[in-house]
């Protein structure tokens, strides 16, 4: 094998170990705030390292895509085909491509304030205001 595929073989393990570390985080802080949650508690500073961890995870994710491509041409295909052969990272994979864009905090605070408003101004009777 030549230096070039080493390099990229090398470069996909690399990837496929962060994406995995990155999925083990998302799993752990998808519970915490489960559990926040549930609890009530103020669960910001995990949500916004969710959002860090699941961009970290799409970006290891499409540049073992891009290695993908660049290696479709040369022989080591095979080594990385072996490399990236992992169920848990195709779940992955799969969740990201049918995942729509998660709200952010403040959308999701002034899409409720607009709900409880419309929702306030109909049991007083008043006209309310129609949100979007």
């Amino acid at each position: 094998m030549s230096d070039s595929d080493d390099a990229l073989r090398k470069a996909v393990q690399l990837n496929k170990q962060l994406a995995a570390k990155q999925l083990a985080r998302k799993q752990e802080l998808e519970a915490d705030l489960v559990k926040l949650r549930a609890a009530g508690a103020p669960a910001d500073a995990e949500e916004a390292e969710l959002l860090q961890v699941e961009a970290q995870l799409a970006s290891a994710l499409d540049e073992l895509k891009q290695l993908r491509q660049i290696a479709a041409n040369g022989p080591g295909m095979a080594a990385i085909d072996a490399i990236l052969d992992n169920p848990l990272l195709e779940g992955v994979k799969e969740q990201r491509e049918q995942a729509t864009p998660r709200p952010t905090q403040q959308q999701a605070d002034d899409q409720a304030r607009a709900e409880f408003e419309a929702m306030r101004d109909r049991l007083a009777g008043k006209p309310g205001k129609k949100t979007l």
